[in-house]
């Protein structure tokens, strides 16, 4: 028999006849031979002329194609060259009847004619595979089963290789790296000369990890929550420390945290990183520490923790979960409880002023270089544990008021106060004039090295220098000691007792340069 398919739907296993003509001439053809009852789709009389085109001479692509609204995405078609159909000789190219097109799986065509004769008998074939998925490298086992033909089969894939080229039972190495499913055919020839063929879609498995979670709040300490993961074989679980906590497809969360899910299956391993931020729904406790102002005249700014869910209530009235106080001059302290379905609790926020104010005065704020100031600290406020950083102008810092200013200029002097909450500044200037300025050098005229601690080195003290340098030379002219730097001295060395000479140059404050000569007496 011929029969349409019930309520549009082609029942599975069933062999199909696609007439794609609507001229079809049932009378033309003849089924006695038909042991089998085949469906029959037929083409659809509104949309025109049918699908396949005798030869006309031109050289004209026509395409077929088919497609399935259930399963989505289950289509196919095919191409041929309708100058290409070949009359009942099957060598002359032409127009008669019964010419027909067969297309391998992978839509090379081939052209034949064997008159116009209906479907005879029944022929089938199906192919199983031991395997459906791979990952690569696999070797299949493949059973072709035919009815209706002794013809050897024909296998194809373009991603393996075949064990034998056409027996009934067969193997299939596939190609290593495969990364996209894959199809494996298996076809017979007719007793028409055309070849029909059974597929298998080889799947590739692709990473879906993913868990689900039950539940969507949690009491801190009360509750947990349940996590369940999906798509693949084996799972493990670790926690932000690296520790496997279990391994299977479910986990109870009661902590906040990081946590980590390994899922494995036999072509893929693959992570899952996930956090628990805002875990604890209750309301926490001392979050938020006490708040200490600089200024009397700023606003107070309090802001409490933040709660899934809560309801706030300051001691001022405010519900939000922020609330300002009027400028204060004085220390207290605020209350605020918050409130929700894990229970209720409440901070206390201490406020006061810190205010600091950096001063400082000095006793003379004008001065001859070199000059050395006197300062005095007067910072006042709140100077508890309070540090203090001396900025003297002059290219030095330091925790105490000492310095001293050797060349004439103006100088800003500024203190900065801190007391951990609160900083200030404080500066003023000092003027260090070029005054004329006393110099002299006191060069002694005998020294005796002999280790009393009385006159054991040759030494020069100056009054406001600046630079010494110097030469000493004994009675035959020959140098004997060099002197450079104020502190410079000489101890006589190796030389012998008697008289030496000396040409010395002192530079002093004001720049000025006097030049020292005489003579010594080394008295050993």
């Amino acid at each position: 028999h011929l029969i349409e398919p019930t309520g549009g739907i082609l029942p599975a296993g069933k062999e199909i006849l696609l007439i794609t003509s609507t001229v079809f001439d049932p009378t033309l053809h003849s089924f006695m031979n038909l042991n089998d009852t085949l469906i029959v789709i037929y083409h659809d009389a509104t949309t025109g002329s049918g699908n396949f085109s005798n030869h006309d001479g031109s050289n004209q692509q026509k395409t077929l194609s088919i497609s399935f609204s259930t399963p989505m995405g289950c289509a196919d078609q095919v191409t041929y060259n309708r100058s290409l159909l070949v009359e009942q000789d099957r060598v002359t190219q032409g127009g008669e009847n019964g010419a027909f097109v067969s297309f391998t799986p992978n839509g090379i065509a081939t052209y034949d004619n064997l008159g116009c004769q209906g479907l005879g008998g029944t022929l089938s074939i199906e192919i199983e595979s031991n395997l459906m998925e791979v990952c690569g490298g696999e070797t299949l086992n493949l059973t072709a089963t035919v009815n209706g033909s002794t013809n050897p089969i024909i296998w194809q894939s373009a991603n393996g290789t075949f064990g034998t080229p056409n027996g009934n039972t067969n193997t299939f190495a596939v190609d290593n790296n495969i990364t996209t499913p894959f199809y494996i055919y298996g076809g017979v020839e007719s007793t028409c000369n055309d070849t029909i063929y059974d597929s298998l879609l080889i799947n590739i498995p692709v990473s879906n990890l993913n868990f689900s979670v039950l539940g969507d709040s949690i009491c801190f300490g009360k509750d947990s929550i349940l996590l369940i993961a999906n798509n693949a074989d084996t799972y493990s679980w670790t926690n932000n420390q690296n520790n496997i906590i279990i391994q299977n497809d479910s986990l109870y969360i009661s902590q906040p945290g990081t946590y980590q899910l390994v899922g494995s299956s036999n072509c893929f391993t693959d992570t899952l990183t996930f956090t628990f931020e805002n875990f604890d729904n209750q309301a926490p406790i001392g979050v938020i520490a006490d708040l200490f102002l600089c200024d009397n005249d700023e606003v107070v700014e309090l802001a409490a923790s933040t709660c899934l869910n809560c309801t706030y209530n300051w001691i001022n009235g405010s519900t939000s979960d922020t609330t300002s106080l009027a400028p204060i001059n004085y220390n207290g302290s605020v209350t605020v409880s918050k409130t929700n379905e894990c229970g209720s609790a409440s901070d206390v926020f201490s406020y006061g002023l810190k205010e600091i104010n950096a001063l400082f005065d000095v006793l003379d704020s004008v001065g001859c270089a070199t000059f050395t100031p006197t300062f005095f600290n007067q910072t006042f406020g709140d100077t508890l544990n309070a540090t203090y950083n001396w900025d003297f102008g002059n290219g030095t810092t330091s925790n105490e008021p000492n310095t001293s200013y050797e060349l004439a200029n103006t100088y800003t002097v500024m203190l900065t106060a801190s007391n951990g909450f609160c900083t200030s500044s404080f500066s003023r200037d000092l003027e260090v004039e070029n005054c004329i300025l006393f110099t002299e050098a006191k060069i002694p005229n005998v020294f005796s090295p002999n280790n009393d601690n009385i006159n054991d080195n040759f030494f020069i003290e100056t009054i406001n220098g600046k630079n010494l340098e110097g030469t000493i030379y004994n009675r035959w002219g020959r140098k004997v000691k060099e002197l450079n730097g104020l502190d410079a001295t000489w101890d006589g060395g190796k030389s012998s007792a008697g008289t030496y000479y000396y040409i010395i140059s002192v530079t002093f404050l004001d720049d000025t340069v006097k030049e020292y000569k005489g003579h010594l007496q080394l008295v050993k």
